[in-house]
């Protein structure tokens, strides 16, 4: 959504080549779709601006919002897309429009201002500890079976590559500064200290981590 990507899907291939039309179409429902699902990798703010859009606009205004802004901020797949895509992609959301509002007002309601001041206050208060935390629970969704099928199938295949060449310690390390660079799982200011953190707690259960990402990318 406009300057929030869900951190299911780390950003990979940054200055590829742009989407085909379909492509943009395709990748853009499942994110969007997807992204109101996972309320809790949102920033506070951005709860608070979905929830109030949820209130003033009917479901269509709010895809429209979420569209328009995903294109100006680069997201989903968007960036310099056309009109036409961006309508294309409202109609596809449109088709589950009672599923998507039940959905978004469900995981966004709107809050009170003294709420809000508290998690302002909260989020402010994040320390180390709960960043690492956040970004190592991030990532490792990020490798599901559910989270894989909203790759893009040439993001899958680069994954699987990586995951036949490099050592799992250089395949976590390239997802967690590759999360980093696309602002994802709140690494986006993060210091190298603590992106060397969220790898070693990765690192802990490394086994079990390269078994799934391996079952979940395979290698065509």
């Amino acid at each position: 959504f406009p300057n929030f990507e869900p951190n299911t899907i780390p950003q990979i291939g940054i200055g590829q080549a742009k989407l085909s039309p379909e492509e943009a179409i395709e990748k853009a429902v499942a994110g969007i779709a997807g992204s109101i699902k996972v309320p809790e990798y949102w920033p506070e703010k951005s709860k608070r601006e979905i929830a109030q859009k949820l209130v003033e606009m009917d479901i269509k205004g709010v895809m429209r919002w979420a569209v328009e802004g995903s294109r100006d901020a680069g997201y989903h797949g968007l960036k310099d897309q056309s009109d036409e895509v961006v309508n294309k992609v409202i109609e596809e959301l449109m088709k589950d429009k009672d599923n998507f509002e039940k959905t978004a007002k469900k995981n966004f309601p709107l809050k009170k201002k003294k709420d809000n001041d508290k998690d302002d206050k909260k989020e402010t208060e994040d320390d180390t500890d709960q960043v690492v935390t956040k970004a190592v629970a991030g990532v490792k969704s990020s490798i599901t079976a559910s989270a894989a099928g909203y790759w893009p199938e040439t993001a899958k295949q680069e994954f699987a590559k990586k995951l036949k060449d490099s050592s799992i310690e250089e395949v976590i390390g390239w997802l967690v500064y590759g999360a980093k660079s696309g602002g994802h799982h709140g690494l986006k200011d993060a210091s190298d200290e603590i992106l060397k953190k969220v790898i070693a707690e990765i690192m802990k259960d490394s086994d079990k981590f390269k078994q799934e990402a391996i079952k979940n990318f395979p290698l065509n």
